[in-house]
């Protein structure tokens, strides 16, 4: 996928663009035939994935959109023709193409949601230049309480801005595309895709998109979990394409540029005037070295690791407790409760007697306030870190059950927060209930940078009922999250309010469980995909062999507000 492609389809997932990068994109849409059907082939796939996830609302609202009488409901085929002679009319499509075969229902029902999605989308983006009119959205195709931007303000130490460039941003705000120049100070941000940027000023920097930035001149310090990659650090003369690094630049003003990576591999370009590598290296951890743009060369120096930026130490803030918060869970009569107040021989004790604890596996500890409450730490490149139940649990399908805990993200990845495996025998482990935090990816559909909740039945590997959260987690934030199944429907609670409904199974078959938490995996050898181990904190978990009322849940927020004695 080129340059291009990639910065037009972030546009297309609401990423601003530089005004003539915008200019530059559309002169080429309207001039350069392989590059629009390149750009409708992938909406197209986008919108067919999409779809497979659409509710019945979503079509219902789709032929309001086009003032389409429900009285007088057309064919399958016919709705589909009228949208693709709707979306024909675009200046992306140079010719009709030849006339469809009936599909099945499904496929051609899936088809006519990616034209949808095109349509709408072609339109939203090309209406959002200057001078168009602006066009509001189907209510069921708005994500509500989503914030724009490419990353999140983490922290701020002592940052004083330059003068101009509109608002600065604050801590615990999204930022979005565009320049941001710092006179002193150190800022740290968390990109959606993971990537965690330390900038130390003076630094001047441009947020090309989430998963390329400019720097003009500054010290920046970039970590990337290990299990993602792709992140580009683009300055005068080279990009450096992070592979799962913790690396360092210093980026003078005449635009030389000091490279060092401090753990993993970088691939390193050294580019021509006209943008174009010329010459390319895999550089390892240890390796200093400052890149020539005049020689187009990377000339080994020696320059030592306290002449890069440090990354700083981001502290997560305690998570304080009402001292009638253990009273509350109690009283909604949990079947089990882990505090996490002591981690003795590697055991989390349960709270309600004769229940099973939880067993930890590597290298995870306990953090806090001393006197105060605590919780439990998963740590950066640990994967193998978890926690197991010491027994089992046979959750009540039939009428419901419920999952509720506090979290605490250090970064934008995939992580599983809390999964219920199921007993049987053989290496496949087969989930029927998943709680995790997604990330924005180019292999996954999944809505990035939220809550999903997953329920399967039977167990199984693949496939499930999905809620997604509305709005994005934010790192460093603590987050209450209460997931259940109520009869015949799922509900998602993020900091108490209703994110989701989705409908399942009302059956009530259900078999022996085993609570997994803060990795999907137990296997010996799993990829970072099938570990996707949770990078953060986790605290008062609790389930239950009941369903929670509303109020319960908001009761357990109140209480567990910080700053609340």
């Amino acid at each position: 996928m080129t340059d291009e492609l990639r910065d037009l389809l972030a546009a297309w997932h609401d990423a601003d663009l530089p005004p003539e990068r915008r200019d530059q994109l559309l002169a080429r849409l309207r001039v350069d035939a392989a590059f629009r059907k390149a750009f409708v082939a992938e909406i197209h796939l986008l919108g067919q994935l999409k779809a497979v996830q659409a509710s019945e609302p979503r079509w219902l609202a789709l032929e309001d959109e086009l003032g389409w009488s429900r009285d007088d409901k057309p064919s399958d085929l016919v709705l589909e023709d009228r949208i693709i002679d709707d979306i024909l009319k675009l200046p992306l499509v140079e010719a009709r193409p030849p006339r469809r075969r009936r599909f099945a229902a499904t496929w051609v029902w899936g088809a006519v949601a990616a034209v949808w999605l095109l349509l709408l989308g072609g339109l939203v983006f090309l209406l959002a230049l200057p001078g168009a009119k602006e066009q509001p959205q189907p209510p069921s195709l708005v994500a509500k309480d989503q914030p724009p931007g490419l990353a999140v303000v983490v922290q701020l130490d002592n940052v004083e801005w330059e003068p101009g460039d509109g608002p600065k941003p604050i801590k615990g705000a999204s930022v979005p595309v565009g320049r941001l120049r710092l006179k002193s100070g150190r800022l740290t941000l968390a990109f959606l895709t993971g990537e965690t940027l330390y900038v130390e000023g003076p630094a001047d920097l441009d947020l090309l998109s989430s998963e390329r930035v400019f720097c003009h001149s500054g010290k920046v310090r970039s970590r990337l979990p290990n299990g993602t990659d792709g992140f580009t650090l683009l300055t005068p003369g080279a990009a450096i394409v992070d592979l799962g690094t913790d690396l360092a630049l210093n980026v003078h003003p005449d635009g030389k540029t000091e490279l060092l990576v401090f753990e993993g591999r970088a691939e390193v370009s050294i580019l021509s005037t006209e943008g174009v590598t010329v010459r390319s290296d895999r550089l390892l951890a240890r390796r200093p070295v400052v890149v020539d743009a005049k020689t187009l060369d990377l000339i080994d120096v020696d320059l030592k690791p306290d002449q890069f930026a440090a990354a700083p130490n981001v502290t997560a803030p305690p998570l304080v407790l009402d001292r009638a918060y253990a009273a509350a869970i109690l009283k909604a009569q949990p079947w089990g409760y882990w505090r996490f107040e002591n981690l003795d021989a590697a055991v989390i004790a349960n709270e309600i007697a004769g229940r099973p604890s939880l067993k930890a596996n590597g290298p995870l500890r306990l953090d806090g306030v001393v006197g105060g409450n605590h919780s439990v730490v998963f740590g950066p490149e640990q994967p193998r870190q978890s926690l197991i139940m010491d027994g089992s649990w046979k959750p009540p399908r039939g009428t419901g059950y419920a999952v509720e805990f506090w979290f605490l993200s250090e970064v934008y990845g995939t992580g599983s927060l809390v999964s219920l495996i199921a007993q049987s025998p053989g290496p496949a482990e087969k989930h029927t209930f998943l709680l995790e935090l997604t990330a924005q990816s180019r292999t996954w559909m999944h809505e990035p940078c939220t809550v999903r909740f997953l329920e399967r039945w039977p167990p199984n590997e693949n496939g499930g009922v999905n809620v997604f959260s509305r709005r994005r987690y934010v790192p460093y934030r603590w987050h209450h999250l209460a997931a259940q199944k109520v009869g015949d429907h799922l509900e998602l609670y993020l900091d108490g309010e209703l994110h989701g409904i989705a409908l399942v199974d009302p059956l009530d078959a259900t078999t022996d469980f085993r609570l997994l938490v803060g990795r999907l995996k137990q296997s010996a050898q799993p990829t970072p995909q099938q570990a996707r181990p949770f990078i953060g904190r986790i605290d008062e978990l609790a389930v239950y062999d009941h369903p929670l009322s509303v109020d319960d849940i908001r009761k357990h927020l109140e209480l567990g507000q910080p700053g609340v004695q």
